[in-house]
């Protein structure tokens, strides 16, 4: 997760200043390689986004970056700062400049400005140097950052990013005396922060031996002519003489044109007028000193007007905005290549790319927003060789979506129920010849849900949504009609759907209930197995990304234990959710759920539940490792007793969601004590014997983590021989405990997280000690640095977490077939296009990410906390992080208190899950479906896998979010996999 840091009351202190000094900012002797701690600081200023941007790219796009807020008192490069210097800013504000003494390394505005998000600030500080001198200033900040050094400027580098230490490295001229740096970081969302020190040139050099290559290639095409740098930002450009690179001005398919040298960092500029209307690439070479070798970077640019257009326009056929993306024929998108052209008419550049197809996101009649995908029947589009392309993104994505439901109406397996269902939605379609706006927005609605109409009483409607998708509490009751409620459920399964309650006027004293349903022969479904949970909403205030929107968003499911108040115009969701026995004999069941007004009976819906003849296997074949810990305080003033009964009572909760906690045993873990002379380590494994007996022999959980790398032991500190040896005895001992007992191969060490780079060495280190120390347990690393599984850990890495979009298939694989473990995982990101576990993502996001674990053969999934609870969830959608950081809605919490209030009472109860810890356990149920299809072998089921997963996931970001889809294609999986053994 994200950089942890000191509160606010521990940040920074304040020092009034008297006489001369009051007009200077802090100075301090320079002293090469200290972080400086000593700031003036003046901030927060705005940095908005232009008209139609919505996402901080950190390019020209964030005004603030590029707005002079200092021009009042002598502007960015002539401001002469002081404590209590106050600045206008924009609503009649004046902001003084502070002085700020940071107990650390970094200098965290987040903590100590606000607002602090979507502005930007300054820091200034004075150097003196007691004779002129070149040195390296080295820096690190989040997000970009510009540097002025005595009034020129010296850096800009604007870009998003965590701030680490050194990310820059920039060659700057002290004079003699005082030298004053003043920077400016931008803040879209998150954390924000900056860091900094003056380094000589040979720490500096030290510092570019041990990283990787930062050199990026910059392609900035006009009419005219293409601007071309290479390593603008890089800290080679401090190497004197600076390394030489060559760019070549290439056609699309690879004939040079033009070939011309640059030192790295310095533009070169290749003259366009007169050429073609077409794409172009840029290629960039150089051979970097230090042992780096060679870089070869490749970037397109379009010159001239594209000849292909895509229109996009809302229901009332007004030009909109909407997000556009071109995907190549593997449905990966494109960089660079899109371009507004006027309002609703978006350019596609990369006419080059044939087939291509495209995508936009949507705003949905519900909640939030979803992509689209036009695909001209399945071929895709080509640039035309003359005249022009003009896209109709909702009249194509319209026929895309039909032209798929058609192709899923031909698997053999599709119940017929649902077949019904799909081709009378298909045949209700029924759109002019020259449909308007919201004839195509209205049928692309409607074919891209499964939300139906039931019973329903005088004042009362009654309309059923799948679990797939979320019901906002104001939408319509649906139009299209569905007489009875069908569920397909395998034997240890749970399936759910939902009862939408909407009234004309207040109901009161609302119940739902349900006797037992019954097959032909008399067979017995229990009405035990079909539990009511109430839907509850959250406030989001801010979108976690694009797929969301402002609103009350459905999430908690509480146990229904009241009677339902409706008021008129209102939706009122009811959870049900149907789970098989596992020793159900298969079959169909009928039965009727019941609405009642007090003892009154005012409505029923037919329910059908077919119990498949298949089971799924009581240990989940997906190995996951999921953070929880429920905060104590939520539970009232409970004993420690009470508060043991709690945990097992999550620890139950867990294991229904097919998930595994990291510790199962918390506050039951083995113990040791050192003995003699030399030490020797005495382990008690007692409670954790009794603990594990429970949790992972009885609810089968998948795995869970032996800890931490202790830093000392009988006072030996870690990196000693002694600690070596000593751990060595200690966790030698627990890998053989393990193994008798049959755990071994459940258990991980997870002791570090999301190491940085610069962080690499030390990592190794302590994974080199675990694998002297413990073989065969394996050893597990989250990475979110680069690309992943990371070359530089092979051989000592076992067991590989790459956050979602820096996971590598081929990388993967290739580490998969030595014998070893990969899985993934998401947290505060990656956002949008890619699916999370956000409040406010469609529910689809939040299961197709298990089919997509399938298809691409990853054996696990992590989670960093479904309990972090720092804000009331109940109260507060966006999880904040301890500085003060935005991580996303419902980031880090898929359970909820058991009270909305933090109770006085002491209550022993499980946690509240939600909504998308539904939507998880049904991705996990899916795979279990999946694996049985692969490991029969079956040719027919092997190829109904690929067909389906194909239609679902062709990448991590292009997924299907059509629910009709998902439904449809899980039904086909399911009736197969009953017939395979």
């Amino acid at each position: 997760m994200s950089r942890f840091v000191a509160t606010l009351a521990l940040l920074f202190l304040a020092f009034p200043q008297t006489g001369a000094s009051q007009k200077a900012p802090p100075s301090q002797p320079l002293a090469y390689g200290q972080w400086i701690r000593d700031w003036l600081v003046c901030g927060p200023f705005p940095n908005p986004l232009p008209p139609g941007v919505h996402q901080y790219r950190h390019d020209r796009t964030c005004l603030g970056f590029y707005t002079d807020y200092l021009k009042p008192v002598g502007g960015e490069s002539g401001v002469r700062p002081y404590e209590g210097l106050a600045v206008p800013a924009p609503g009649g504000k004046r902001v003084a400049w502070r002085r700020v003494t940071t107990p650390d390394d970094y200098l965290d505005l987040h903590a100590l400005l606000s607002p602090n998000q979507k502005v930007v600030a300054y820091a200034a500080c004075q150097v003196r140097a007691d004779r002129a001198q070149d040195a390296v200033l080295a820096l690190g900040s989040n997000d970009g950052v510009k540097v002025w050094l005595n009034g020129q400027v010296v850096w800009v580098n604007h870009l998003p990013r965590t701030a680490e230490k050194d990310q820059d490295l920039v060659r700057v001229h002290l004079k003699k005396g005082g030298n004053l740096l003043l920077f400016k970081v931008d803040q879209g969302f998150g954390n924000w922060g900056l860091y900094a020190r003056l380094i000589s040139l040979d720490q500096a050099l030290e510092l570019l031996r041990k990283r990787r290559p930062d050199v990026k290639l910059e392609v900035d095409g006009g009419d005219d002519s293409v601007r071309v740098t290479f390593g603008r930002t890089s800290g080679f450009l401090l190497l004197k003489p600076r390394p030489v690179y060559t760019a070549q001005l290439l056609e699309a398919r690879g004939r040079v044109i033009e070939t011309k040298q640059a030192r790295l960092g310095e533009a070169v500029t290749f003259r366009t007028a007169g050429f073609p209307d077409r794409p172009y690439r840029i290629r960039c070479s150089a051979d970097l000193p230090l042992g780096k070798g060679h870089v070869e970077q490749e970037q397109f640019f379009f010159h001239g007007i594209s000849p292909v257009t895509v229109r996009v326009y809302d229901a009332s056929g007004a030009p909109c905005s909407l997000a556009v993306e071109m995907l190549d024929s593997s449905f990966q998108t494109l960089p660079n290549a899109t371009r507004l052209r006027e309002p609703g008419v978006v350019e596609l550049l990369r006419t080059d790319v044939k087939p291509f197809f495209v995508r936009g996101l949507v705003r949905w009649p519900s909640l939030g927003y979803r992509w689209v995908l036009a695909d001209n029947g399945g071929r895709g589009y080509r640039a035309p060789v003359e005249g022009e392309l003009q896209i109709d993104l909702v009249a194509d994505a319209v026929r895309s979506t039909q032209r798929h439901l058609r192709a899923l109406l031909q698997e053999e397996a599709l119940p017929d129920w649902y077949r019904r269902q799909l081709r009378t939605r298909l045949q209700l379609l029924r759109l002019p010849d020259k449909p308007n706006p919201a004839d195509l927005y209205g049928a692309l609605f409607s074919l891209s849900t499964l939300k139906s109409r039931l019973a329903g009483a005088t004042g009362l409607s009654v309309w059923f949504s799948p679990a797939l998708e979320k019901v906002s509490p104001t939408e319509p009751v649906p139009a299209f009609r569905l007489d009875t409620v069908r569920v397909e459920v395998a034997r240890g399964e749970t399936e759910a759907f939902q009862l939408v309650l909407r009234a004309g006027r207040p109901w009161k004293r609302i119940r739902v209930r349900v006797a037992d349903l019954r097959d032909r022969r008399g067979d017995v479904f229990p009405a035990r197995g079909v539990e009511f949970r109430r839907v509850e909403y959250v406030p989001v205030e801010t979108p976690s990304d694009a797929y969301g929107s402002q609103g009350l968003w459905p999430d908690p499911l509480p146990p229904l234990k009241e009677a339902l108040q409706l008021r008129p115009g209102q939706n009122v969701p009811v959870w049900v959710a149907i789970s098989a026995p596992r020793s159900q004999t298969p079959g169909l069941y009928r039965g009727e759920i019941e609405i009642l007004q007090g003892s009154r009976r005012v409505a029923g819906v037919p329910l059908v539940v077919r119990v498949l003849d298949f089971t799924l296997p009581a240990e989940p074949t997906v190995e996951t490792a999921y953070g929880v810990s429920p905060e104590r305080r939520y539970f009232g003033s409970v004993s420690d007793e009470q508060f043991s009964r709690i945990h097992d009572l999550t620890m139950q909760l867990c294991a229904r969601y097919r998930i595994s906690p990291y510790y199962p045993h918390r506050g039951a873990n083995f113990s040791y004590t050192f003995e003699g002379d030399p030490p020797r380590a005495v382990l008690d494994f007692s409670a954790f014997d009794s603990a594990m007996t429970r949790y992972l022999d009885g609810l089968h959980f998948t795995t869970f983590n032996v800890g931490g790398l202790p830093a000392e032991l009988d006072g030996r500190k870690r990196g000693t021989p002694e600690y070596e040896r000593l751990f060595r005895d200690v966790f030698g001992q627990v890998q053989e405990h393990l193994r008798e007992r049959g755990w071994l191969r459940k258990a991980y060490w997870y002791w570090v997280d999301e190491p940085p780079i610069s962080q690499y060495d030390d990592v190794k280190k302590g994974m080199t000690l675990l694998k002297r120390a413990c073989p065969d347990i394996r050893r597990l690393l989250t990475c979110n640095q680069e690309d992943a599984p990371v070359p530089e850990f092979y051989g000592l890495v076992n067991l590989w977490v790459p956050i979602l979009d820096r996971y590598n298939p081929d990388l993967a694989h290739a580490r998969q077939k030595l014998g070893e473990t990969v899985w993934w995982y998401v947290c505060t990101g990656p956002k949008a296009p890619y699916p999370n576990n956000f409040i406010d993502h469609p529910a689809v996001n939040h299961r197709i990410r298990f089919w997509m674990l399938d298809r691409y053969g990853v054996d696990g999934s992590l989670y960093w906390s479904i309990t972090y609870w720092r804000q009331n969830p109940w109260e507060q959608a966006m999880s904040v992080s301890p500085s003060g950081g935005n991580w996303g809605n419902g980031d880090g919490r898929l359970l909820y208190p058991p009270r909305r209030t933090v109770p006085d009472e002491p209550v022993v109860e499980a946690p509240v899950p939600s909504i998308r810890l539904e939507c998880l356990r049904d991705g996990l149920e899916d795979v279990e479906l999946l694996h049985a299809l692969r490991r029969s072998g079956d040719a027919e089921s092997l190829q109904l896998v690929q067909r389906a997963e194909n239609a679902l996931v062709p990448t991590l970001t292009c997924f299907e979010q059509n629910p009709a889809l998902l439904q449809g294609w899980r039904l086909v999986v399911g009736r197969v996999a009953e017939t395979v053994r």
